[in-house]
């Protein structure tokens, strides 16, 4: 279980989300956990970039009915902007002659500034080109974040 959690003061830490909330709910008072802690980076900057993909996501799904139903389809176009942003390894297949585009898995913690404003504008002209360049409300809206 990830959760991300703020000091309090007094050693307390509470959670930053409903989410992280509920999911400490769930924990038994009759057990003991172990909990390792890693100073997050920008927590600003990831939720507004998450908040971003979701919000592509949602005006790309609506115009594809036959999709939404589609299981883990989020994560599969999250990675695809990705790809498409730049961010990617290429892996040979196992004939050694042919390879396939692996998304990479970015750790914004250890990323500089400017490397996490490069990923998140990389994503951002991604998403103007590819979902909603013709939409004149989405491309406001997207404007925002």
């Amino acid at each position: 279980m990830k959760v991300y959690m703020q000091p309090l003061g007094n050693g307390a830490l509470g959670c930053t989300s409903e989410e992280g909330q509920n999911r400490l709910k769930k924990l038994s008072n009759n057990k003991v956990y172990t909990v390792e802690i890693k100073e997050y980076q920008d927590a600003t900057f990831h939720r507004r970039l998450m908040k971003m993909i979701r919000f592509a996501f949602d005006h790309w799904e609506g115009n594809f009915s036959a999709i939404q139903s589609a299981p883990h389809q989020y994560d599969a176009f999250r990675e695809e902007l990705t790809k498409l942003a730049g961010y990617y390894d290429q892996c040979w297949n196992l004939d050694g002659q042919t390879f396939y585009i692996k998304a990479k898995s970015l750790k914004f913690n250890k990323m500089s500034m400017d490397e996490r404003r490069e990923f998140y504008n990389a994503i951002l002209n991604v998403i103007w080109e590819k979902v909603g360049n013709e939409d004149q409300s989405f491309l406001i809206a997207l404007n925002r974040f």
